[in-house]
């Protein structure tokens, strides 16, 4: 699990950096044409829109300030995956995932193929996490295992 949940986790970080990118310049740009349609109207209702879409574009950019730093962790979290240590930044990286789709699923796009992935890739980098912490705590299968009887001892030379 350590091995695909961090395969899978760096395709899922490339992803939201394009993502995070696409938000970080899309939401400029809205919330420019927003600034400008707040300063220059001079109609009834153009300000308001204005000011609206002002606000939408500033979310957007600070939703793709925090993909792009997701996708940093998350490729950090597919190194710790493949190298076996640091369980917690797995698991806190896979619930930051999991708060992405979830931000981008009922604020943004809604629910799409990058969603599935994205939760698939948090679930397999949750379990490989696991599996880090039980293979340092000597398996994770409850007690651990006797100690090993002691090398036998030759027995001395015989003199003679």
């Amino acid at each position: 699990m350590r091995i695909a949940g961090g395969v899978l986790i760096i395709i899922v970080a490339v992803m939201n950096l394009v993502g995070g990118c696409g938000y970080v310049a899309g939401g400029a740009l809205v919330g420019g044409v927003g600034g400008m349609m707040e300063a220059g109207g001079d109609e009834g209702g153009v300000e308001e829109e204005g000011a609206e879409l002002a606000d939408a574009g500033g979310n957007a950019v600070m939703f793709g300030y925090f993909k792009l730093a997701l996708a940093a962790l998350e490729i950090a979290t597919g190194v710790v995956l493949f190298v076996g240590t640091a369980a917690m930044l797995a698991k806190v990286t896979a619930g930051l995932e999991i708060i992405n789709v979830g931000i981008g699923a009922t604020v943004f796009i809604g629910v799409s193929v990058f969603s599935a992935l994205g939760l698939i890739g948090a679930i397999l980098a949750f379990l490989g996490a696991q599996q880090i912490g039980a293979a340092a705590t000597g398996g994770g299968g409850g007690a651990a295992p006797p100690p090993a009887d002691p090398p036998p001892v030759a027995a001395p030379p015989a003199e003679g």
